[in-house]
């Protein structure tokens, strides 16, 4: 099995996150490992995804990030540029 399924499998839940602004992704990422879940699944449903995935990916290494509501090849491109590591 795949690193980030068996990490995910560890968890046993995914927060489904929509991000309105690309600013409260930090925030909330930190929130996240400090309540001791460090995945987050950002949804495409705002254009403020791309971008917090990003952020997310950069500044917290230790946050396993999705990307979700992914519906379109460009999309998938997009959240993959951006560091998702995985596409729901």
């Amino acid at each position: 099995m795949n690193e980030t399924l068996e990490k995910i499998g560890e968890l046993g839940i995914v927060p489904v996150v929509k991000i309105e602004k690309a600013e409260d992704a930090l925030p909330l990422g930190k929130a996240l490992i400090d309540g001791d879940l460090p995945i987050a699944e950002i949804t495409f449903r705002t254009s403020a995804a791309e971008e917090s995935i990003k952020t997310l990916t950069r500044e917290l290494p230790n946050l396993l990030v999705g990307a979700g509501t992914v519906l379109t090849i460009e999309q998938v491109k997009e959240a993959v540029s951006a560091g998702a590591q995985f596409i729901v």
